[in-house]
Parts: C-alpha cells; structure tokens; sequence
C-alpha cells in the first residue's frame, strides 16, 4: 500500500466513524478517540512526504514552509535542512517546475482565476471545467520559457 492510498484508508475510517456517531446519536467516546488517533496518524503521515518550500530568498537567507507558512532562517546552506524547524513537514529541494511555482496552491488559483478573471464564475465551478482550466494552465506554464 503506497502512502496516498494510506491516508485515504485512514480517511475512509474517519468518514466511517463519524457516520456511524451521526446515524446512532450517540456521543461513543471510544469511536471519538478513534477519530482523533486517525486525525493525528494522518497528519503526522502527510508531514513525512517531502513538499518544496517557497518564498526562498537567498539576500536575506530565509524560505517559507509550505506547510505551515512560517519562515525558516538559515546561516549554512537552505538545503541542508530536511523538515522544518517550526511543523516539522519534511521538505525537499528539487527544482521546482514552472508549474509548480505557479501553481503552489493550484485550487485556489484556479478559483481565483475563475471568479476574477473568467466572468466571476466563483468556486463552485463544477469539476470538469476546473480539471479543463487546470489542464490548459499545466500546459501554457510548461511551454513557457523560466519564469
């Protein structure tokens, strides 16, 4: 079982323990700590997949955790940290694509483009047209030059 498929599994259970909390009306204090316990798993499971940071500024030696947003000073070398020092998210220093430096965020810039840009849609666009608008901003980014 791959990681992604693992926090869906353990999602899935979430889901199943609050449906059945809902359906019985009964505030079952075993099925709520199971929930929490879940809650806790999956977050500590997200942390160890390895995101970019962002906001890297090398005048002022400092970068942006994906994660929790916080900036991380550094004296040595950026890369030579491996999680960050605030959440712990475990980061990796590829290089990033055009894409993804564009698309940090990719849902709520495709809602932002929606609702401000395209006819203020707003972000209840339905699915395929997000998957369209997505799809067409993956390949206009990747044939551009650097940004």
């Amino acid at each position: 079982m791959k990681t992604i498929q693992a926090i869906e599994r353990l999602k899935d259970l979430i889901e199943d323990r609050k449906s059945f909390l809902e359906e019985n009306g009964v505030g079952d204090e075993v099925f709520r700590a199971d929930i929490e316990a879940l809650d806790v798993a999956i977050e500590i499971i997200e942390k160890q997949i390895p995101k970019k940071p962002h906001g890297i500024d090398t005048n002022f030696s400092y970068f942006v955790c994906s994660t929790c947003k916080q900036p991380i000073y550094y004296s040595d070398e950026k890369e030579s940290h491996k999680y960050c020092l605030n959440c712990g998210q475990k980061l990796s220093w590829e290089k990033m694509t055009n894409f993804e430096r564009v698309t940090q965020d990719p849902i709520s810039l495709i809602n932002f483009v929606m609702e401000e840009v395209l006819d203020h849609s707003g972000p209840h666009i339905n699915h395929d047209t997000r998957k369209r608008f997505y799809d067409w901003l993956q390949e206009e980014v990747d044939n551009s030059e650097e940004l």
